[in-house]
């Protein structure tokens, strides 16, 4: 962490095609945190897993795939954006200051992966987040999807006026 403002890890690992992080992997995300990263997150279950807050830092488990061309057509094609916003601040340097979730699928179609990764809006989008937010309901601290369901409904009601004109 010396010399930097803000630290983030990846890591690759943890069981395939799970929603839940068993515990050693949320022990190790966990100890990330606690030695200093300011976001952790996680790849390698082909699933979506839940985003906790611990200690006020976000881990996100597993985004799930995004662009992923070793399977023509995944049982499941959910995943996400994830925006994390920093700024400065006169006493604590750098702080976590916005976050946002963006709905996605690793596809533009349902029936096969045709390797276009695809934002969701409408249902589509509001149910990624609803299985994203069960998933996140396990931690002490979830993450807080009221704005990115707010911002959600607003990009539909958009849509909505726009396609009425």
């Amino acid at each position: 962490k010396a010399g930097s403002n803000v630290v983030m890890v990846q890591f690759h690992g943890g069981e395939e095609r799970i929603y839940y992080p068993p515990a050693d992997q949320r022990d190790v995300f966990r100890y990330t945190i606690d030695s200093g990263a300011d976001v952790v997150i996680g790849a390698h279950p082909h699933v979506m897993q839940g985003i906790e807050m611990y200690h006020g830092k976000p881990i996100c488990y597993s985004m799930g795939n995004f662009s992923f061309g070793a399977n023509w057509n995944p049982v499941d094609k959910d995943t996400f954006i994830y925006q994390a916003t920093f700024s400065w601040t006169k006493d604590k340097g750098v702080a976590l200051t916005g976050q946002k979730v963006i709905p996605c699928r690793i596809s533009s179609v349902t029936y096969r992966n045709d390797f276009c990764p695809t934002i969701l809006t409408g249902a589509e989008g509001e149910s990624v987040l609803a299985r994203l937010q069960a998933y996140s309901s396990i931690f002490e601290v979830p993450y807080d999807f009221s704005a990115d369901f707010k911002d959600l409904y607003a990009a539909n009601a958009q849509t909505t006026a726009n396609n009425l004109q």
